[in-house]
């Protein structure tokens, strides 16, 4: 008596065969050709494409010394469909690595006269107000930091914020593009380095007229992307010296002798679930109230003209053209 699964092969192999008759792939012809015995060479050539040949052991292993890039389209398609798998997508995604925000969050606003009024004016009473009031948020971003970073110091930070103020400075002098990137995030390099191709920059930090101090904290969670930023603004008064020269060696802007009280709001930020982030400078704050800046002319190289003729004419000329109209009259 025959084995169970020898008849199931068997029967399955008789039901393919029936089906591969009755099944007409490709162009069968006319319906009234089919049982007059009319061969039909369109379905046997669509049946001869259909079924492969089996390879010789030679053709076998040079094909398989060969990389899947060295063959044709054709090649890899009749490769696999010997196989019997679908040919694979290309795909060309490529990994999304967010490593800032994009904004300044609940930008602090500078009080107007800020460095200039004196401790029992208006303003700066208006500013110390203003401070009692935004103090609880601060303190709680600030105490948010320090869950992440645990040896965060607000005290010792506004010191170290003036070494990454320094420094992005003079990567942006020596237009050293890499070592920017370490002190500068992705948001504000294009704003710091906008209009400065072809110029010559001269910047020099003299001394702080006050201690760097921080007067706004926040931070950003999103739950959904795993993404928890943090941003701190840090108030400057210090003097410093600018010069800007265009190619051609003119001053521009600016000047090297001259020594200017320069007060900044820069805002740092940092991603506080990536344990290798560090601080960088996000950008500053522009009050509105304050008064729109000269711009920067630009230079250009001046077009040589082509030399135009003199609309007068010479003496000699207009003796000729006196002899002419004589003799005609």
């Amino acid at each position: 008596m025959m084995n169970s699964k020898l008849l199931s092969v068997i029967s399955s192999e008789i039901l393919f065969k029936r089906g591969a008759r009755w099944i007409k792939p490709y162009n069968n012809g006319p319906k009234e050709y089919w049982n007059k015995g009319i061969p039909n060479y369109d379905w046997q050539r669509g049946r001869g494409r259909k079924f492969s040949l089996p390879k010789d052991h030679l053709t076998i292993v040079a094909d398989s010394m060969k990389s899947e890039e060295e063959f044709s389209p054709e090649e890899r398609r009749t490769m696999y469909k010997e196989k019997g798998i679908s040919p694979p997508r290309m795909w060309f995604e490529q990994p999304i690595f967010i490593g800032c925000t994009s904004t300044i969050m609940e930008a602090f606003v500078p009080p107007e006269g800020d460095g200039k009024a004196s401790l029992i004016s208006k303003e700066r009473a208006s500013q110390e107000y203003k401070k009692l009031l935004s103090k609880g948020k601060n303190m709680r971003a600030i105490g948010k930091i320090r869950s992440y970073k645990d040896f965060f110091d607000p005290n010792s930070f506004a010191e170290r914020s003036l070494e990454i103020y320094k420094k992005a400075h003079e990567a942006l002098m020596t237009r050293d593009k890499e070592e920017l990137l370490k002190y500068v995030t992705e948001k504000c390099y294009p704003e710091m380095t906008r209009m400065c191709d072809f110029k010559t920059i001269r910047w020099q930090y003299l001394k702080s007229l006050e201690k760097p101090c921080i007067t706004h904290a926040r931070c950003i969670i999103n739950k959904e992307s795993d993404f928890r930023f943090a941003q701190i603004t840090v108030r400057t008064h210090s003097q410093q010296t600018l010069a800007v020269y265009d190619r051609f060696g003119r001053l521009i802007y600016g000047d090297e002798a001259v020594v200017k009280d320069v007060l900044e709001y820069v805002v740092y930020e940092i991603q506080l679930n990536n344990i290798y982030s560090d601080w960088r400078i996000h950008g500053k704050i522009v009050p509105s109230w304050m008064p729109p800046r000269a711009g920067i002319p630009q230079t250009f190289v001046k077009e040589e003209l082509p030399e135009i003729p003199p609309l007068v004419a010479s003496s000699a000329e207009v003796d000729d053209e006196a002899k002419e109209v004589s003799t005609t009259k």
